[in-house]
């Protein structure tokens, strides 16, 4: 179980991440989310920073980020806060251990030091005040960052967040604690909420409770236990922190509990990044085939298209056939008579005749049976194509209803609808045309080897037969 839980730590949300650099952060939250790097002592230091700004609009009608905006910020570390800046300081074990033994002091331990001094830090660097940023401290790797977005039109709710519980797991209410004051974080779960919603102090505090319950319930199913009691299930880690952020641009919001929309956008954001191995790898899997089908939209479209035309060109060739039937004329029967012909001709040895006529009859027949391969494939791909091309936009169209975007989902029933009609006439028309085709093919048959029969028994001056067979059913 150690194991399994350290796979935790190594495969961290695979859908969704972030290696280095700038992270991806909803443009309507109206946040800069990057990662700065450093090294102490020769082990890596990795802190995340998220900035806020407001966007102002120019005179020429561009839109500019302005990083200078407060946020209202709750943090379980410093409380209420009017921030213009959020940090999750990440260090290497070893540095923690570190700093915790030299940095410690009679008023606070070494951790506590260690973190204020990197707040500072990072508050020059932004130009701005410690007292502007909320902080939090992990051991975990900014590297395996996680970043999950919820959204529902008008609410975003994006999570980031790094995790570690091999070693701190525990279990609220039955697992002992032995410090007043924490220790460098062993293994930690840093919660960071952005939103665009106008969350009062009230819905802010709230929201600390339901990504609490969202993290104890992935922790649950992925049967995390205790690492300080036998057979004890965690519930969390001890230095579990978490950090929501009050956007300014979405409606205002006063309660984020479980039954509040805004609350189940919170809970789920958490409880993906949360679910541990097992549910990344599958959320991971869920994310890679639902990739793959939104990529094949484009070809699956574009193949129906090219289908419609050739089965229009088609049935211009099989109208000129089917005339040119009804008038007693068959071209591969015409066809096959000069390669007959031809090849009675080239044949110098009466022994190997027989052997001569008979590979040039395999090879006609061959060839009208092939001749049908296409149309089969219409037959056969045509609604495969239509299925597909209205399975994959049903689910952006569900995506979209569950979000109440209405015109999103319309476009794409349309495109769902069309491309399965299309599909199935393209099959109809192919298999209404392969039952006369395979008629004709049949009566072809038939034919070449009479053809065939009556034409060697001239090359070599035997008596044909009195009345050639009747040829109607072969040409019409």
């Amino acid at each position: 179980m150690n194991k399994r839980v350290l796979w935790i730590l190594i495969f961290l949300l695979i859908p969704s991440v972030v290696m280095a650099g700038d992270i991806p952060v909803p443009q309507g939250i109206g946040a800069k989310a990057f990662v700065l790097r450093s090294e102490r002592d020769g082990l890596w230091e990795k802190s995340l920073v998220v900035q806020f700004y407001e966007e102002l609009v120019s005179h020429n009608g561009d839109i500019t980020p302005l990083i200078s905006q407060r946020r209202r910020v709750i943090s379980t570390n410093d409380g209420f806060i009017d921030a213009m800046a959020v940090v999750n300081h990440s260090a290497h074990p070893l540095l923690w251990k570190k700093v915790c033994q030299e940095m410690k002091t009679r008023e606070e331990v070494g951790g506590k030091v260690y973190s204020r001094k990197t707040k500072e830090k990072i508050a020059e660097m932004l130009g701005i005040r410690s007292e502007d940023i909320a902080q939090m401290g992990t051991a975990a790797d900014m590297d395996n960052l996680a970043v999950v977005t919820k959204t529902y039109n008008p609410f975003v709710v994006t999570v980031l967040v790094t995790a570690g519980a091999n070693t701190n797991a525990l279990r609220a209410g039955v697992d002992e604690g032995t410090h007043i004051e924490g220790e460098e974080p062993r293994g930690t779960v840093n919660i960071l909420i952005l939103t665009n919603a106008r969350l009062t102090d009230g819905a802010m505090a709230r929201a600390i409770v339901t990504a609490t319950e969202a993290k104890t319930a992935a922790f649950e199913d992925l049967k995390v236990p205790s690492s300080y009691t036998k057979n004890v299930q965690a519930t969390g880690t001890g230095t579990d922190s978490v950090i929501v952020v009050s956007g300014t641009t979405g409606p205002r919001v006063t309660y984020t509990g479980g039954h509040n929309r805004m609350g189940e956008l919170i809970g789920k954001a958490v409880y993906m990044f949360a679910g541990g191995y097992d549910m990344q790898v599958l959320a991971g899997l869920e994310s890679f085939l639902y990739l793959i089908s939104s990529v094949m939209l484009f070809p699956v479209v574009a193949g129906l298209v090219l289908l419609t035309f050739w089965v229009l060109l088609y049935c211009g060739s099989f109208l000129r056939e089917y005339l040119d039937r009804r008038q007693g004329v068959s071209t591969p029967l015409d066809h096959y008579r000069e390669q007959l012909a031809a090849a009675l001709e080239k044949a110098t040895e009466k022994v190997n005749l027989d052997i001569a006529v008979e590979r040039v009859l395999q090879s006609s027949e061959l060839a009208r049976i092939t001749s049908l391969d296409m149309i089969r494939f219409v037959i056969r791909v045509g609604p495969a194509l239509g299925l597909m091309g209205t399975l994959i936009p049903m689910g952006v169209s569900l995506s979209s209803l569950a979000q109440g975007d209405m015109p999103r989902m319309a476009g794409s029933m349309v495109t769902a609808f069309t491309t399965v009609v299309v599909g199935l006439a393209c099959s109809v028309v192919a298999y209404l045309i392969s039952l006369v085709k395979e008629k004709w093919v049949r009566a072809d048959l038939r034919e070449m080897e009479y053809l065939t029969e009556l034409m060697l028994r001239e090359h070599m001056g035997a008596p044909t037969p009195l009345a050639a067979e009747e040829r109607c059913d072969a040409l019409s």
